[in-house]
């Protein structure tokens, strides 16, 4: 009796262990459904993300590449407005240097033909003052033995043509300082010309 008692005990609490076992199983396949669920549930919800995020990344770019293809523009823009302008600078300062050359070159004939000219007078004050010195000379030589006591005025005579001289001298060193003016601005053109050359 002990045995079957014993036998029935070991039977009915197998039974039981079989029962939990198949609820644990059933607990844990409901488990893993849902867990299953959650997973694709998750895994659409990131795709669908990563869709929305694929899509504003793309958007992204594709402003991006059009504000660069207008920023792009722009700047070709200006950089053709900045050679065009340098372009009219350069002809413009060409033109004034040719101006300037022109000045200067008809600046130098007036002052050259102007050195010729006082030099022309020099010459000729040179060789008539010469040529009266000697006159003056002669015709005191001739008034010393013929006429001794108009000497005084005669030598008045040679005074006064000496002051005539003088001045002439003086109004000939005005003239070159005019001329030394001269030279100090065709200097600073010449300066001016060579600075607008270094500046291009």
């Amino acid at each position: 009796m002990e045995e079957n008692s014993l036998l029935l005990e070991i039977v009915t609490t197998t039974k039981e262990i079989l029962n939990n076992s198949r609820e644990l199983q059933e607990n844990i396949i409901k488990r893993l459904d849902c867990l299953e669920k959650t997973v694709d549930q998750n895994i659409l919800t990131i795709n669908q993300r990563l869709d929305r995020l694929e899509e504003t990344v793309d958007q992204n770019i594709l402003t991006i590449n059009q504000r660069l293809d207008r920023l792009e523009e722009t700047v070709d823009q200006n950089i053709l407005t900045i050679n065009q302008r340098l372009d009219r600078l350069e002809e413009t300062v060409n033109q004034n240097i040719l101006t300037i050359n022109q000045r200067l070159d008809r600046l130098e004939e007036t002052v050259n033909q102007n050195m010729l000219t006082i030099n022309q007078r020099l010459d000729y004050l040179e060789e008539n003052h010469g040529k009266r010195l000697e006159n003056i000379e002669n015709i005191v030589t001739k008034i010393e033995k013929e006429h001794g006591e108009k000497i005084q005025v005669l030598f008045d005579y040679f005074v006064n043509q000496d002051l005539k001289y003088q001045k002439t001298n003086t109004q000939i060193q005005k003239i070159q300082k005019e001329l030394d003016s001269h030279d100090s601005r065709i200097f600073a053109l010449e300066f001016y010309k060579n600075e607008k050359l270094n500046s291009k």
